[in-house]
């Protein structure tokens, strides 16, 4: 699966918590435009939301970078070749 809730967040400037697992391990970058949390394990997920919330400005950094990083790689012109090119290739 493709983890676009984080790339939607990140659309927004708000960094995202979630996941070492399916789409998110590829979508969120740990401590750059988001915080991974280990699958299944509330207390990773408490000390990653808690570290966000009490750093409102490093939180606004990592959500700058989520913004920028989706402006760069998941612009929907690039995901809609990407797509267009697997069908060509699967179809040739």
């Amino acid at each position: 699966p493709f983890g676009i809730v984080p790339l939607e967040a990140a659309a927004c400037e708000t960094p995202t918590v979630g996941s070492y697992t399916g789409g998110m391990k590829d979508t969120i970058v740990h401590e750059y435009t988001g915080l991974h949390t280990y699958p299944a394990d509330s207390e990773s997920i408490e000390t990653q939301v808690t570290r966000a919330l009490e750093d409102p400005v490093w939180s606004e950094w990592l959500g700058d970078n989520a913004r920028d990083r989706v402006e760069d790689n998941f612009r929907w012109e690039q995901i809609s070749a990407w797509t267009t090119g697997i069908y060509d290739k699967s179809v040739n």
